[in-house]
């Protein structure tokens, strides 16, 4: 009997500041990698922001969480992408990123989410 591969897909909204969550789906990913789930993460609106190479957590008193994000490929997650409108929406360029990602557009992000068994958004 043959098995459906699940797949994942994780939206990641929340800017590194003001709050855990950021960090929290960060954790989350992470240990979704170590079971080797089928996993898309995408960075959208604010949460491109955890994307910037220049971030000081000390300033919000907040746990830095660049680790976690350089950590994704140990992980097994290579399948990482960036809404291109929230990007450019908030003047950021892909040169300003500490990740190599995909940009893709709202249009790619509607296939991917109807093509997903599971989404998580925070």
């Amino acid at each position: 009997m043959s098995e459906t591969v699940k797949t994942i897909t994780v939206i990641s909204k929340s800017s590194p500041g003001g709050n855990d969550r950021a960090q929290t789906l960060m954790e989350l990913v992470l240990a979704l990698g170590v079971f080797e789930q089928n996993l898309n993460l995408i960075f959208y609106a604010d949460g491109v922001y955890q994307l910037l190479d220049d971030q000081d957590s000390a300033l919000l008193d907040r746990k830095n969480h660049a680790g976690s994000i350089q950590a994704l490929d140990l992980y097994g997650i290579d399948k990482v992408f960036i809404d291109s409108d929230s990007l450019h929406t908030r003047g950021l360029t892909e040169e300003q990123l500490t990740l190599p990602a995909t940009l893709i557009s709202p249009k790619e992000i509607s296939a991917l989410l109807a093509k997903a068994s599971i989404v998580i958004n925070l």
